[in-house]
């Protein structure tokens, strides 16, 4: 963040190899906090995980007004911090959490999000969405 004066404040922009840089940590430091989630799993861990998918995928799957690209954003993020539910690693997550937050960030101040959203199950190996 940085500050504007009469502006207020906006979102540092990043490049994209650093936007690069920024998802290839939070994949890192994701990997080992959900290995450590596996370690601790348990029946609320996976039953979060399923419920967060389920509802992930429902709006994936909608269409027109419903189609609301904030609103599957949101729901991305809680599979993610589902699958990390279980992680007992106070650091890790903090990180994971800045590179996710950070990610989020870039994607929302510049036009990297794909233009049209398909649930998992509808995309084909080798194919664009």
């Amino acid at each position: 963040m940085t500050t504007e004066s009469l502006r207020g404040f906006r979102v540092v922009p990043l490049s994209l190899d650093e936007l690069r840089d920024a998802m290839s940590v939070r994949m890192m430091v994701e990997t080992q906090a959900l290995r450590a989630a596996i370690r601790n799993d348990d029946d609320a861990w996976a039953t979060g995980i399923v419920s967060s998918l389920y509802a992930l995928n429902v709006q994936a799957g909608r269409t027109g007004p419903e189609a609301d690209i904030w609103t599957l954003e949101a729901r991305h993020y809680a599979f993610h911090r589902a699958l990390l539910a279980a992680c007992k690693l106070p650091w890790t997550l903090e990180f994971a959490s800045t590179a996710s937050t950070r990610r989020r960030s870039a994607t929302a101040s510049r036009s990297f999000w794909p233009p049209r959203i398909r649930p998992a199950a509808t995309c084909k190996p080798n194919t664009a969405p």
